[in-house]
């Protein structure tokens, strides 16, 4: 699994860069406030996504 990290300051464009890049990648884009809420990836997903 890739994962993207897109870092900048407030109201730059981070959601909107991160959907398109998703969209672009086939990938799946999850909010920062999903994850500030504890939201994860299944234990397999985050063990195949590590290298």
């Amino acid at each position: 699994m890739k994962r993207v990290v897109i870092i900048g300051s407030s109201c730059s464009g981070k959601s909107t860069l991160a959907k398109q890049l998703a969209d672009k990648l086939a990938m799946t884009y999850i909010p920062k406030q999903l994850q500030d809420a504890g939201f994860s990836m299944s234990r397999s997903d985050r063990v195949q996504g590590m290298k």
